[in-house]
């Protein structure tokens, strides 16, 4: 089995296929509305739950597509966590330590914001996180971190506390020496990468770190 997980949530998917290589080889936890890119792309789920109020589960169990799913789990609607929570939670339980969520992003802004807030929920439990889709990577960072250049993208640091302490970017176009960076400050978005790795430095606090192209 693989040693990474990748959780499909039932949001925005532009180009279906470009999930194809991103789900070959991994575990994969479908939290309900996903279940209709793993159809488009005929990739079964290892693992299928949600309470089912964004699919037809009735549907979709008489195709005979679930047919190889061995674990599916069925969930109230009236519940203390959303399905692409409970899916991060069996991905931890299960001992993943990368996980992946798709159909993370669009539709209801208040599902977007949660799953991203679910990388600072795997953070704290020593998982390294991504929200990913066909134009943005996001992934939550406590520590300095190298990234190679990612060229014709843009690289935004989001402060996810109040402060982030003595930030110093390098291999950008823009860089930084020892500045503080706060919640609500928008000095960090739309950075250039250059012909080497952008450094990103800082003594304390938590960042948000997104790659994204137009």
């Amino acid at each position: 089995m693989s040693d990474k997980a990748v959780i499909v949530s039932g949001g925005k998917f532009e180009n279906s296929e470009f999930y194809r290589e991103i789900l070959r080889g991994k575990y994969i936890i479908c939290a309900d509305g996903g279940i209709y890119l793993l159809q488009k792309l005929n990739i079964k789920p290892d693992m299928f739950l949600g309470d089912f109020d964004s699919c037809n589960f009735d549907e979709i169990e008489k195709s005979g597509f679930l047919d190889e799913c061995k674990d599916i789990k069925k969930f109230k609607i009236e519940k203390n966590a959303t399905d692409t929570h409970i899916a991060v939670d069996f991905a931890v339980e299960k001992g993943f330590r990368d996980i992946t969520l798709i159909g993370a992003l669009g539709g209801r802004i208040d599902h977007s914001l949660a799953n991203i807030m679910l990388l600072k929920y795997m953070l704290e439990k020593g998982v390294k996180g991504t929200v990913l889709n066909e134009k943005n990577k996001v992934f939550l960072t406590d520590k300095s971190i190298k990234i190679p250049p990612e060229h014709g993208r843009r690289l935004s640091l989001v402060p996810l506390t109040e402060n982030v302490c003595g930030v110093t970017l390098k291999g950008l176009k823009y860089p930084l020496c020892g500045f503080t960076l706060t919640m609500g400050d928008s000095i960090g978005i739309s950075n250039e990468f250059t012909d080497t790795d952008a450094e990103i430095i800082f003594e304390k606090g938590l960042l948000l770190v997104i790659t994204s192209e137009d």
